[in-house]
Order: structure tokens, then sequence, then C-alpha cells
């Protein structure tokens, strides 16, 4: 079962993930859909994380890898999508340091 949320300009009920109501911006993308689209057919690697409740996405930097294992704790995980791929990780402390080291280092989205 989804979670539900009220949207912030019309009130009514909307899919948590979206965090805005479909009939009133219409072009609303999950950050899940928006990150599987953008790694394909962007070449870059995508990251979703949750932060304070909210679904964030993001390319995946040194920075917002950062920002993602700090809002999920040091046992959390979060999403990672491939580039040119768009296939779907979940990322544990492991694999996410991994990312972490190879961003830094420049290995990834280069």
């Amino acid at each position: 079962m989804s979670r539900r949320q009220k949207c912030s300009t019309c009130g009514k009920s909307c899919p948590a993930t979206l965090n805005m109501c479909p009939t009133c911006h219409p072009t609303a993308e999950s950050p899940h859909a928006k990150a599987q689209r953008m790694s394909k057919f962007g070449h870059k690697c995508w990251i979703v994380w949750t932060e304070n409740g909210k679904s964030m996405a993001a390319p995946a930097t040194a920075e917002s890898l950062e920002r993602a294992i700090a809002a999920v704790g040091p046992n959390g995980k979060f999403s990672g999508y491939m580039r040119s791929t768009g296939q779907g990780n979940i990322l544990g402390p492991g694999v996410a340091a991994a990312w972490l080291s190879n961003a830094k280092a420049g290995f990834l989205n280069s």
C-alpha cells in the first residue's frame, strides 16, 4: 500500500513519491522515473534517496553522494541508476562508499 499526502496546491490526496498532485502538475514525474530516464538518455549515473520524508533525485556526484549518505545514515540504503542503461540498483553502505570514491577520483560520470 503506497503512502499518500495532500497536494499543497489543491489539497487533494496524491502519491507521496510524487510530492505533488498529478492533477495540478500534469508533468509530475516520480524521482525514480526521472532518475531512470535521465541516466538512460543523459549518459550520467543518478541516485535517489529520501531526505526529510521527501524523495530526492540528482546526478551521482561526490556532493550528492555525500548528501545521500548523510541523509540515510551509516547503514541506510538508497537507489542508484547506471548511465546509458538506466539499470536500477540498491546502494548499501559498501557500494555507496565505492561510488563516492569513484566520484572523487573522477571515474563516475566522466
